[in-house]
């Protein structure tokens, strides 16, 4: 079985719990003494890592780790503060946000994210990308072909996380929370959402433009999943 780390929690004495996405779902995995400094399994500690694992036969609380390979480590030899940052928000990102009957569908996702970050370096692109899959599979799907009250595909105004996506001049009122994007911005966004796969934006994010976008997605994700992504604050301070 393939999975990926999210995290591990600390279980009686120097075992822990690995709180991982597989194919099929989530899972949770007790893993014996991975804890120690001398752990078999020590590259399993690290968050986001792809890993092939056989379980244990039996009927157990929980399923018990026999053995496991390293596929991928999403660390480099060199990594800088962002580059860091990112793995730990994506992770966060993913304990955080989805319910488990929500995450079956992430894995495939996941993979390819952490692959795309480890060759390119576009913690920017690959930040919003993993924010908007994530939008759109857990019932906060968002409107960014045309106004999301009249649908109207022209004279587009203005974008609002919290209305649910483009809004027109003519549908546009003052007492509406309107997300200050520029033009520009708005229509990097929508490219980014109808991505399939990263590989396929060919447009210029630059930095500056990437930080106002995570911004109004920092404060969504507040008030849509009540859930504060420390690590996300942390990137855009």
């Amino acid at each position: 079985m393939k999975i990926i780390v999210l995290k591990i929690t600390p279980y009686k004495d120097k075992d822990g719990i690995i709180h991982a996405i597989s194919e099929s779902g989530v899972v949770d995995i007790l893993a014996r003494s991975i804890l120690t400094p001398k752990t078999t399994y020590s590259f399993l500690n690290t968050n986001l890592v792809v890993a092939d694992v056989e379980l244990l036969e039996g009927n157990y609380k929980y399923p018990i780790l026999k053995r496991a390979t390293s596929i991928f480590v999403p660390l480099k030899e060199k990594c800088d503060f962002g580059y860091l940052n990112s793995l730990l928000c994506i992770s966060e990102m993913f304990s955080s946000l989805i319910q488990d009957d929500e995450i079956v569908d992430f894995f495939n996702i996941l993979c390819h994210a952490l692959l795309y970050l480890k060759k390119t370096d576009n913690v920017d692109l690959t930040l919003i990308y993993l924010f908007a899959q994530i939008f759109s599979r857990t019932g906060f799907a968002l409107e960014v072909d045309k106004c999301v009250y009249c649908h109207k595909k022209t004279d587009i105004k203005g974008f609002s996380f919290s209305e649910g996506g483009f809004v027109c001049k003519n549908c546009l009122s003052e007492d509406m929370e309107i997300d200050s994007l520029s033009q520009k911005q708005m229509l990097i966004f929508r490219s980014i959402y109808k991505l399939k796969k990263l590989e396929d934006f060919h447009e210029e994010l630059n930095h500056e433009d990437a930080i106002e976008i995570l911004k109004k997605i920092y404060g969504f994700v507040i008030d849509a999943y009540g859930t504060d992504i420390k690590n996300l604050k942390l990137f855009l301070n």
